[in-house]
């Protein structure tokens, strides 16, 4: 007498392995809407946090920082949404994510230790830290 599989259990089968679907594109779609943000956040509170208080940090604020920012870049380059399908596109996010992170950590960098006095003094404090460190 061979096993015979009910009807039910077919049926539930097949919408389990639709369901199995439907998340994967789910996942991929995420993916795809969440590492660019992902990406620029983390350029600009990097920025911010590295320009404030990187004089004295740890060595692995750093490394954590530059490896969770090449996973969020990579996973926009490798799966882009639809706004960033081009490869000029792609390079140019990019390139703006890295502008980004040094444009902001030069101008956090002029609030450590002391806000500047004027104005003039925050410009230069600014020059100082995109040609520069913030140390």
């Amino acid at each position: 007498m061979a096993l015979q599989r009910s009807p039910f259990l077919a049926s539930l089968g097949r919408v389990l392995a639709a369901e199995c679907q439907v998340v994967r594109r789910m996942t991929a779609r995420a993916i795809r809407m969440v590492s660019p943000v992902a990406a620029g956040v983390l350029a600009v509170w990097g920025g911010v946090f590295f320009g404030l208080f990187s004089c004295g940090g740890y060595v692995w604020h750093w490394q954590l920082f530059e490896a969770l920012l090449g996973v969020a870049m990579i996973a926009t380059v490798v799966a882009p949404p639809w706004q960033l399908r081009s490869w000029p596109r792609r390079g140019v996010f990019v390139l703006a994510l890295a502008c980004g992170f040094v444009l902001t950590r030069a101008v956090a960098s002029c609030f450590y230790p002391a806000t500047p006095t004027s104005f003039g003094e925050f410009g230069r404090d600014v020059i100082h830290g995109l040609l520069r460190t913030p140390c």
